[in-house]
């Protein structure tokens, strides 16, 4: 028997047990163990277990056993035949590469995902994994795999019962398979029962026949996967003929996006810009005055989201002391403070807030969506700056949250109520349309008029938070405030935005506000006159 014991008093046992049992290698990963033990255990795997198979070439036949979920049978091992040189296979096992060093080759795919996670010099944020790649991996090992164990998880936990496949035994066939399963997969999968696994969503979306998910998901989702595979290739982990087969496949993905592009009568499948009537029906509307009267964030999000083309999370998660002025010029800072912002080191002071709780934290979809652009004429007009100052009034020194009323949740920041307020205006108003008429064609559609307008490309990419792909822009834009811009030069020019809506300013509100209290207040004396009359008739005495 060999193990580690490294666990502390009154702390989880950081070992695992691995022995020889009946022609077979048994091994127990203890539950809380921590990823550099779960490292040492598939290390110790590879450098015990094919000795062990070597031996068991020496006994008696056994009679063939299923496969347990922690007992591997040295006869399934796959590290005594060189297929490659063979020629004989397209499987992904093979002989080591003589610069490869697989002395700590995992065995599994599901270990090998977190070698790629922990080793592979990924970037993305823990919410990025979350909520968008290992969904996308959960699919993948459940569609590719082909045998039951136990998984032991990053965080030393172990998953009873869960499907995985060795990397020994992945074949090209195994990725053709994956990318038909994927194409099988219903629409909106994500919202299913984390316990149904991706092989049995299929059977059922096959018995009532759902809609399967769009070619755009099932290329992302192959796109999610594809630097794991080079990961597991430049380790030596598989071999240059799986490499190719994925990018085969997710060649194919993308030529079915371009393909169903095409057979769209109007052009991209994806949010489109509003009329200067839709925009008309949507905001000089009694639903959006009602909102605004109802809350604040009501009324200045979406003029917000229109003059800035900004995303409605990174509006919705504004402060305070985001509202700068560069060179006299009012300007907003998109900026990301959380932890996995690497830049954020660099830039502790000017709108950067010291954020104390993740709720705090705010987060940008990329590096080039951290930008500094004017405020629109339009919006000062409406007096945002007023309300700007109000608010800081309001929270003091500290920097606070712009917008009171927004729950933080960990998938969408600030962002879901208003979002799911600006759809409620567009279906008021009958402009909503599935996909192309939605609350995103806000962005859409100041980019649109901006373009109009003259501005240039480069200006209008850095204006919305996209990358320009420059050395200019990589290099040298970057100031004490943030990423530079032209802010002056450009306010010039957003004087010249009109979107056919004439809101409501912030002084017309309060007023509105004001005479609705007094409205309710009234109504409410009222209502008490009239039921001491109705009490009086009842018992013919007026009361005093």
């Amino acid at each position: 028997m060999l193990g580690t014991n490294g666990a502390a008093q009154g702390q989880p046992k950081q070992g695992f047990r691995i022995e020889w049992v009946d022609g077979a290698v048994s091994m127990e990963l203890y539950p809380g163990a921590q990823l550099e033990t779960i490292r040492l255990y598939t290390r110790v795997i590879e450098q015990f277990a094919a000795p062990a198979a070597n031996r068991a070439t020496q006994l008696p036949p056994e009679p063939a056993a299923v496969e347990q979920t922690t007992t591997i049978a040295p006869e399934t091992r796959s590290d005594h035949v060189d297929q490659e040189s063979t020629g004989t296979s397209d499987t992904g096992a093979q002989s080591p590469e003589p610069s490869a060093d697989h002395s700590d080759k995992p065995e599994w795919l599901s270990e090998a995902i977190l070698r790629w996670r922990a080793e592979g010099g990924v970037t993305f944020s823990d919410t990025t994994w979350i909520y968008s790649y290992e969904p996308s991996f959960r699919q993948f090992v459940e569609l590719l795999g082909d045998t039951r164990r136990d998984v032991a998880q990053e965080d030393g936990t172990i998953t009873p019962s869960k499907l995985d496949i060795r990397l020994a035994d992945l074949t090209r066939r195994h990725f053709v398979q994956l990318h038909e399963q994927m194409k099988l997969m219903p629409q909106r999968q994500g919202k299913r029962n984390d316990g149904i696994e991706a092989k049995e969503v299929i059977r059922r979306a096959i018995a009532e026949r759902a809609r399967p998910q769009s070619t755009e998901n099932v290329a992302k989702k192959l796109r999610h996967a594809l630097p794991c595979v080079r990961f597991l290739k430049k380790k030596g982990w598989i071999n240059e003929a799986l490499l190719d087969e994925f990018t085969i496949q997710l060649k194919d993905a993308d030529a079915r996006v371009s393909k169903a592009k095409k057979k769209f009568k109007k052009g991209k499948a994806g949010a489109v810009g509003l009329t200067r009537e839709e925009m008309r029906r949507t905001y000089v509307s009694e639903a959006y005055l009602q909102g605004a009267i109802e809350c604040d964030w009501k009324h200045w999000i979406d003029p917000l989201r229109i003059y800035s083309a900004a995303r409605v999370s990174e509006i919705a998660q504004l402060l305070t002391s985001d509202i700068i002025y560069i060179c006299g010029v009012p300007c907003i800072s998109f900026v990301d403070d959380s932890p996995e912002d690497e830049d954020n080191e660099a830039h502790t002071g000017g709108a950067l807030s010291k954020a104390r709780t993740e709720e705090e934290y705010r987060r940008l979809k990329n590096t080039a969506s951290r930008r500094v652009i004017p405020v629109a004429p339009q919006l000062i007009k409406m007096g945002f700056l007023d309300f700007v100052q109000h608010r800081r009034e309001l929270v003091g020194k500290v920097p606070g949250p712009l917008f009171f009323g927004l729950k933080w949740e960990a998938k969408s920041g600030y962002g879901r109520k208003p979002s799911e307020h600006t759809l409620e205006l567009l279906k008021t108003a009958g402009v909503w349309q599935k996909r192309r008429k939605v609350g995103h064609s806000l962005r859409a559609t100041c980019a649109q008029h901006l373009d109009r307008l003259g501005m240039q490309l480069e200006d209008i990419q850095r204006y919305l938070g996209h990358s320009t792909g420059t050395e200019l822009e990589e290099s040298y834009m970057e100031g004490d405030e943030g990423p530079a811009y032209p802010a002056e030069r450009i306010a010039k020019l957003l004087e010249q935005l009109d979107f056919g809506v004439q809101f409501p300013t912030w002084a017309e509100v309060l007023k509105l506000r004001e005479q609705c209290a007094r409205e309710q207040q009234l109504s409410r004396k009222n209502g008490y006159a009239r039921m001491r009359m109705t009490v009086a008739d009842k018992d013919g005495v007026v009361h005093a």
